[in-house]
């Protein structure tokens, strides 16, 4: 079990109806990435979001959101949807809390529909459907901004160039690490293994600097994860600032090596 590293809170003040209220969160860096939890009721009937996972230069997040067991679908016909259409949804993984609540962890795109605003109802995961207000998912995003900057330094990544991007790199072509680039000897080690890997995207739009930053545990997959990245991907547009300046980006890709089916 991977131990959760509490890096600190973070309290926004909201205004809703003319009265300020705080929204608290936890901040924790577990498996190469940053994840922000919301205070909620640990004995709600229906099911919320619970936090909210970013990586770094990811375009969208990982919601993670608490069902009831009374509540909950059987994972084999889980078919998670958001009405009104908005960002893609990736594929859905479950989990247990300690209370047995199951914790879905539903990833959003927004390259593949809407944007990461507005609210949403998220239906196929429960008896009754989520709500998902977006707003708070992008403050829990931000509320993560120390966090990236940790890991970002904990990689060896320096600067805060990273934390600047407003316009992410535009891919030449977009292929990613995978099963088909594992060797025939290692198929069956690959089972359940992931290699993150993060690379530099500079001003000039050229990948540079590709290294582990979370291991698979195999040494040879994680030395094909920047080996295949840098035939399969190249970008044509470097990522841009708030004011439309080339700079320098950091990306990171969780390969998944397995299972095979």
């Amino acid at each position: 079990m991977r131990r959760r590293v509490v890096l600190g809170s973070v309290a926004g003040l909201l205004l809703s109806g003319g009265v300020a209220h705080a929204e608290t969160f936890d901040v924790s860096a577990e498996q190469a990435s940053c994840t922000v939890y919301r205070q909620a009721d640990a004995g709600a009937s229906t099911p919320s979001l619970v936090g909210v996972r970013h990586f770094i230069g990811a375009p969208g997040a990982t919601l993670l959101i608490a069902v009831p067991p009374s509540a909950a679908i059987p994972m084999a016909t889980t078919r998670a949807a958001l009405s009104p259409a908005g960002p893609a949804i990736g594929q859905v993984e479950v989990a247990k809390t300690a209370a047995g609540a199951q914790v879905f962890l539903v990833p959003v795109d927004p390259r593949g529909g809407g944007p990461l605003t507005g609210r949403a109802t998220l239906s196929g995961l429960s008896t009754t459907p989520a709500e998902i207000d977006f707003d708070q998912v992008g403050r829990m995003i931000r509320a993560g901004e120390g966090c990236e900057r940790g890991l970002l330094a904990n990689w060896g990544f320096g600067g805060d160039a990273a934390m600047r991007v407003a316009r992410l790199p535009v891919p030449a072509k977009a292929g990613w690490p995978g099963i088909d680039d594992v060797p025939q000897r290692d198929m069956d080690s690959v089972n359940g293994r992931f290699t993150t890997v993060a690379w530099r995207v500079g001003p000039d739009a050229r990948i540079t600097d590709c290294r582990v930053v979370e291991t698979s545990g195999l040494a040879r997959l994680d030395t094909l994860g920047c080996a295949v990245l840098r035939r399969k991907l190249s970008y044509r547009e470097a990522a841009r600032d708030a004011q439309g300046r080339p700079i320098e980006a950091v990306m990171v890709r969780r390969i998944r090596w397995g299972p095979i089916d």
